[in-house]
């Protein structure tokens, strides 16, 4: 989908949100701003040194990395069996069921996968590459199995069946849910694993 058409989408999404859509975005907006601050290389955040490197010497790269300034849309849908919240890449979109509007660890969950596709859409790979060493080496003092969970999550045949089930739930995505459950106070695999807690993929 090119340009044009995102933006025609994102222009009469905005125009026609719901109530609960309009609520919903908010809440997307202050959880940009206070989580992921890392993933949009706010000023002063975990890689701000290695943005502000590459903005000083490149005067046109300015990149406001925040979900609404890349046209997402956020969507409310009716409850299913197949997800709790779900997230297109090509369509720019957030999708939570209605039962789980309110559910902070399903909304960061599909954040999490918006901001990569954010920074995967920027082209500058070494962003998510000093991300995901950033985030590692400050997990590591804070979690003592990191590499065994890193080596658990890693393993091919749940990977396997992430991407059969058409998700993605990459190293990136893994060290920054577990960032997130330390943030928030939740057992470790809570926002990866959709609230079981488990850190498990099948989701």
């Amino acid at each position: 989908m090119d340009g044009n058409q995102l933006h025609e989408k994102y222009q009469l999404w905005w125009s026609n949100r719901t109530q609960d859509e309009y609520k919903l975005h908010e809440t997307i907006i202050d959880y940009d701003e206070y989580f992921f601050e890392d993933m949009a290389f706010q000023k002063n955040s975990l890689c701000w040194n290695i943005y502000s490197f590459i903005s000083e010497n490149m005067e046109e790269l300015y990149l406001d990395l925040s979900s609404s300034k890349w046209m997402y849309r956020f969507l409310i849908v009716e409850d299913n069996s197949e997800f709790k919240g779900q997230h297109n890449d090509l369509d720019r979109t957030i999708s939570i069921t209605r039962s789980y509007i309110h559910d902070k660890k399903v909304i960061l969950h599909e954040m999490i996968h918006a901001h990569e596709n954010i920074l995967d859409s920027t082209n500058y790979s070494v962003l998510k590459e000093n991300l995901l060493i950033a985030l590692y080496q400050k997990l590591s003092s804070k979690i003592s199995d990191l590499d065994q969970r890193i080596a658990s999550h890693s393993e091919l045949w749940g990977q396997t069946n992430v991407m059969n089930s058409g998700g993605k739930h990459g190293l990136l995505f893994f060290l920054k849910s577990l960032d997130l459950d330390i943030r928030c106070s939740y057992p470790l695999g809570t926002v990866c694993g959709y609230g079981r807690g488990t850190g498990n993929m099948w989701y």
